[in-house]
């Protein structure tokens, strides 16, 4: 009974590091989606002209993950625009990226506000802006990505194979 205890505990410490190890690869991801997606944009503000609205839909339509989520949000609250600003409407939206960082979401935010009140050349250069800042965190995100799996299975291992010893 004790053994079947000490392997409970030794994998419940490795779903609880893999499961960090997830929600970190899941930030990487979802950086990876908003980028794709701002590049998008931009090619749609200025080559298109696309109204926000339609740009919301073709964005939600071919996002994924929690850039889908918060481009899907984006889409349904322009149906309410008439009551809300657009700026209101993003930022209602922006929890659907709950896994990024303040930083990122700050990016975001700053975004929101200018996105559909300037011309085309400013909008495109706040997307630039926030895609910069985006693109830093994602490098940084895919690059400790390796070393922080490790990290987190392992010491959630380690962890708990110490007290799977010490219940024996």
């Amino acid at each position: 009974m004790k053994l079947l205890g000490a392997i409970l505990i030794v994998a419940a410490g490795a779903a609880m590091g893999l499961s960090k190890y997830l929600a970190l690869k899941k930030r990487a991801d979802t950086l990876d989606g908003l980028l794709s997606a701002l590049g998008q944009m931009r090619g749609e503000i200025s080559l298109r002209l696309t109204p926000l609205g339609e740009l919301m839909r073709l964005l939600a339509e071919q996002g994924s993950g929690a850039a889908h989520g918060f481009f899907l949000k984006l889409s349904a609250g322009m149906e309410n625009l008439d009551e809300r600003g657009f700026s209101a409407v993003w930022d209602a939206a922006l929890p659907e990226l709950a896994v990024l960082s303040s930083d990122d979401l700050a990016a975001m935010a700053a975004l929101g506000a200018s996105l559909g009140r300037f011309d085309v050349a400013e909008q495109c250069a706040a997307i630039n802006a926030a895609a910069a800042r985006l693109e830093i965190s994602a490098a940084r995100a895919r690059e400790a990505l390796p070393a922080a799996g490790k990290l987190y299975i392992g010491l959630g291992l380690g962890v708990a194979a110490m007290l799977a010893v010490a219940l024996l």
